[in-house]
């Protein structure tokens, strides 16, 4: 089998890019992994490569000490302080308490689901997320949406949302897909009840990963090279490349 990977970018990582300031390397995209599942063997073998997990004999895989995030993984600087973590609660009301608890058995009921094949409604690799016609119908309607047609009213768990989605997709509720958000939220994590999964980061976000995967490619990789379309064949694949 012949491959061969044609990148748009003078330099190979998409939004996996990142900036020097002349001390430290900075992120501009892509920035953390989540700690992969051991059903998830591939992405596990791949961060071993990389020295970003170690193997515990007693706990299986366990992110590395140097690509660990240390707590707090996030947090919201409010009216002259620091917040742990990234819903607003020190504007909350008991109101938009009870929302975001609403919210998150919604999120629980969705990360304990499972289709007739045995899929989860979401998870990673996106492949392997179910195809449900009641999960694939979220898609057709934004977050937005399903947050209204949710009664979700708080306009703090709303910024809450919006945050998720500005933050992974760069788009507003509105522009997101209610399908799109909730993977976001239910992806990560393996079982109802249980946290989402921690993050593996480096000072050049996921830019680190790229001279891993570019090495063993060689010259198969060529880069400035704008796809416009792609013809699948009996024996291959035709490109119409610039």
């Amino acid at each position: 089998v012949t491959i061969r990977v044609l990148d748009l970018e003078r330099r190979a990582g998409g939004t996996s890019t990142s900036g020097e300031d002349g001390v430290v390397p900075y992120p501009w995209g892509a920035h953390y992994v989540p700690m992969p599942r051991r059903d998830q063997p591939l992405l596990l073998e791949l961060l071993a490569e990389m020295g970003a997990v170690v193997s515990r004999p007693d706990s299986g895989f366990e992110g590395a000490e140097s690509a660990r995030i240390r707590a707090p993984e996030e947090r919201l600087f409010i009216d002259g302080a620091w917040h742990e973590g990234l819903f607003p609660s020190s504007r909350a009301g008991a109101g938009d308490h009870a929302e975001l608890r609403r919210f998150e058995h919604e999120i629980e009921e969705l990360v304990g689901f499972r289709d007739a094949r045995g899929r989860r409604a979401f998870t990673l690799p996106v492949r392997d997320c179910s195809d449900a016609p009641e999960l694939t119908a979220f898609d057709r309607i934004s977050a937005a949406t399903w947050l209204r047609e949710n009664g979700f009213r708080s306009k703090l768990l709303r910024w809450y949302v919006e945050y998720a989605c500005r933050d992974d997709y760069g788009l507003s509720l509105e522009r997101t897909s209610a399908w799109a958000m909730l993977f976001y939220f239910c992806a990560r994590v393996a079982a109802p009840g249980q946290a989402s999964a921690p993050f593996l980061s480096w000072p050049e976000g996921n830019r680190r990963m790229v001279p891993h995967l570019r090495r063993p490619l060689g010259e198969r990789l060529r880069l400035n090279q704008l796809v416009t379309d792609v013809v699948p064949s009996a024996d291959g694949v035709e490109l119409v490349a610039l």
